[in-house]
């Protein structure tokens, strides 16, 4: 029965490659049903293990900020200082003052605030979509809380590692949207202003209306962590990991091998990932 889940999930992969991605979504998501069905114990104790991921490590370390950063939204500081940095984003990354609004609201909070202020901006006819596939080049980060509380201080115990990883993650960004957008992305007439329609209301019981959007949000993480904690044990199980872990070391090192592993499952959903290999047996200059 394991073989032929595993060749479904194939077929399916084939499928996506081939361009057909709502079938081999079917195919896919009909082999992981089977799969729980075979192994409801493992089901049930990878749920239990992205809760516990989400309930004792992620949410202590992100709902407090998440607050901070809807009250600090509600006070209008983030428009202020997007003024000062307009005409170096225009210069340097070709975008807007709104480059520099989005870029500073995802690095102080994270996914997915940035391609959520990019989606508000397009509607608002602020900024185009081709300027919006521009700003999100360098401006879809994590954020520290996440980075340096969640990954360095929850998984790996190690606050400077946490800086470490989090510095690297913003520097990857900048570069990113440097290289993308400067040479893949012709130079354009962009917008000129760089702040968001206002609410008349923004500032009443903005204490309030920001404990409820952090609460949302917040729960929506947790269900991502938890419903991928059960799709990566249940890919587990089929032994899909192990055989191309086997099929690379054939040609690299174990530890090598491993992190690529590690990498790829990290690839399925970010925060798993980086629990996994922080408590992996790898190099630690692997792991960061």
């Amino acid at each position: 029965m394991v073989i032929f889940i595993q060749l479904m999930i194939l077929f399916s992969i084939i499928l996506f490659l081939m361009g057909q991605n709502k079938r081999a979504a079917k195919i896919f998501v009909i082999s992981m049903l089977i799969t729980m069905f075979l192994f409801p114990k493992n089901s049930i104790e990878a749920a239990k293990n992205g809760f516990n991921l989400w309930i004792y490590v992620v949410t202590p370390s992100l709902f407090p900020f998440f607050i901070l950063n809807d009250i600090v939204i509600s006070l209008e500081i983030p428009d202020s200082i997007s003024k000062l940095f307009k005409n170096y984003f225009k210069k340097l990354l070709n975008t807007s003052g709104y480059g520099a609004y989005v870029f500073i609201m995802s690095i102080f909070t994270g996914y997915p605030t940035g391609a959520k202020i990019v989606a508000q901006l397009i509607s608002e006819k602020k900024i185009s979509s081709y300027e919006g596939q521009k700003i999100l080049n360098f401006a879809s980060t994590s954020g520290p809380l996440f980075v340096i509380g969640a990954v360095g201080i929850g998984m790996f115990n190690n606050i400077k590692v946490g800086y470490i990883l989090f510095i690297s993650h913003i520097l990857g960004a900048i570069i990113n949207g440097l290289v993308l957008n400067n040479i893949f992305y012709p130079k354009s007439n962009v917008a000129e202003s760089c702040w968001l329609n206002k609410d008349k209301n923004t500032n009443r019981n903005f204490l309030t209306k920001s404990i409820l959007n952090s609460l949302t949000t917040t729960g929506i993480i947790g269900g991502y962590i938890i419903f991928f904690s059960v799709l990566i044990e249940l890919i587990y199980k089929l032994n899909i990991f192990n055989k191309i872990e086997w099929f690379l070391d054939l040609f690299l090192n174990k530890s090598l091998s491993k992190s690529i592993i590690l990498a790829l499952q990290g690839a399925i959903e970010i925060t798993n990932g980086c629990n996994l290999i922080s408590k992996s047996n790898i190099p630690f200059f692997l792991k960061s």
